[in-house]
């Protein structure tokens, strides 16, 4: 797989990739995210401290993850998804490690990400690259599970 930043022309690309990922196997978890920032990926990432990520399999995007500043020494990893074909195949893994990367080069000392108790694979993966439990709330049917990474 082949990761790179987003670029202009990827927007369709990534828009299909998360919203059905989310429509087909996280549908009550669908309410606890807002989907604007994809109408506006480049505005929502721009900056000297944020970034999407797209991972590519011949061409065509199959996985995604973003940085966003939360603060001067905190990075929110967000959109981390792979396309249900692509799955096993650390995909997820190395998108994750290329957002890590990212955000120790820009100096942030702590790695925040935020997932839902459906999303397993998300959450296993976020827990072998040492991120630690900190909190879960309740949003009505959904339980959001906030992790932490100090870089």
């Amino acid at each position: 797989m082949n990761v790179r930043p987003f670029r202009k022309g990827d927007e369709d690309a990534v828009r299909q990739l998360i919203t059905t990922i989310l429509d087909e196997e996280f549908f009550l978890e669908k309410k606890a995210y807002s989907e604007t920032d994809l109408d506006m990926i480049s505005e929502v990432y721009s900056g000297n401290r944020n970034i999407f990520l797209v991972g590519e399999v011949d061409y065509r995007i199959v996985g995604t993850a973003a940085v966003k500043e939360d603060d001067r020494d905190t990075a929110l990893l967000r959109r981390l998804f792979v396309d249900p074909a692509h799955r096993g195949k650390k995909y997820g893994s190395q998108l994750v490690d290329q957002a890590l990367a990212f955000c120790k080069q820009k100096g942030y000392k702590k790695v925040i990400f935020r997932g839902t108790v459906g999303m397993a694979a998300a959450m296993g993966l976020i827990r072998r690259k040492g991120f630690s439990e900190v909190e879960k709330l309740r949003f009505g049917e959904v339980e959001m599970i906030h992790f932490s990474l100090s870089l």
